[in-house]
């Protein structure tokens, strides 16, 4: 990392559990969701959890914990969620943002095969490219097209970091 330039580092793993992280205190970090801890494992959290605190950055604290269950879009809740049939290499077949079909080949665990079970976009949590994963793994989320598309915010000051939250420039 010592040859690597970087102002700052936007953790996505999407940790659902706190877990040290070796890089904290050396270089500004950024968590996404839940398993992340400001001031514990990271600089600041940003809330991942559907509702009005969505995006939110967290200073001091964490973000929701993980409830373990997708939320409601268009109607559909757990249907939308590919978990991997058996433990094995995942071979993706879409890629994020693809559109799927019900019904759909989207990819494989060793040799079996899975399938889109409803219409929508292959988004979040999918590996484009061959790994390991076990059986029960989450591989993918379904839903519509348009919320495959990211919102944006932008502030009118950039942000300098400092330990313990943002200063406006």
């Amino acid at each position: 990392m010592d040859s690597m330039n970087f102002d700052a580092i936007i953790d996505g793993r999407m940790l659902k559990r706190y877990e040290e992280n070796p890089l904290f205190g050396k270089i500004p970090l950024i968590g996404l969701g839940p398993g992340f801890v400001a001031g514990g494992n990271c600089d600041a959290v940003i809330e991942t959890n559907r509702g009005p605190g969505l995006g939110q950055a967290i200073f001091t604290g964490s973000a929701e914990e993980n409830t373990g269950i997708p939320g409601i879009v268009n109607g559909y809740g757990l249907e939308r969620v590919l978990y991997a049939p058996a433990e094995g290499i995942l071979e993706s077949y879409v890629k994020i943002g693809d559109k799927v079909s019900r019904g759909q080949p989207i990819g494989r665990v060793g040799n079996i095969e899975f399938h889109a079970p409803l219409m929508g976009g292959s988004c979040a949590v999918w590996q484009e490219r061959a790994c390991g994963c076990k059986k029960g793994s989450k591989l993918a989320t379904l839903t519509r097209e348009w919320m495959c598309r990211c919102a944006t915010r932008s502030r009118t000051k950039p942000l300098n970091w400092q330990r313990g939250g943002p200063d406006r420039a």
